[in-house]
């Protein structure tokens, strides 16, 4: 199943233990994300090794391994799609951050976004999953967690 991944997914993955993680790192799933995504984990660095109390050193293996599991995709694939992708965000009230997510499900054939953030469910163009929502259509289809 193809996804694009946002940010507070990936935070979460950081932070915490568990079925974000095993998503993450399975084979069910093909992750996708706008470049932007590993600038955005790097700036708030500090912050994410407080509260996932990790060192340095993990946080660097952890990235690497973030890295080789969602493919960064630069803006230059999915451009075109930007002024679409900002008409929606202005539509539900949405961060500008979330453009190049919507911008690069829209280039994708609208591959559904993986985010916890509801708002993404606010307009009928996205098709968006939870994390909850995604365990039960990889339980349901077999996939994961079968």
């Amino acid at each position: 199943m193809e996804l694009v991944i946002d940010a507070s997914i990936v935070f979460t993955a950081i932070i915490g233990k568990g079925v974000t993680k095993d998503i993450i790192f399975s084979t069910a799933v093909t992750l996708y994300a706008p470049e932007f995504l590993f600038e955005e984990i790097a700036e708030h660095m500090a912050r994410i090794e407080k509260l996932s109390g990790i060192s340095a050193n993990d946080f660097d293996t952890l990235i690497e391994k973030l890295k080789s599991a969602i493919k960064a995709v630069p803006k230059e694939k999915f451009e075109k799609f930007l002024k679409g992708a900002r008409e929606i965000v202005s539509a539900i009230a949405s961060a500008e951050d979330d453009v190049e997510y919507i911008a690069l499900s829209m280039s994708m054939n609208d591959v559904p976004i993986w985010s916890n953030d509801g708002h993404f469910k606010k307009h009928s163009a996205i098709k968006a999953f939870n994390t909850a929502e995604l365990v039960a259509h990889l339980k349901s289809s077999g996939t994961l967690f079968s």
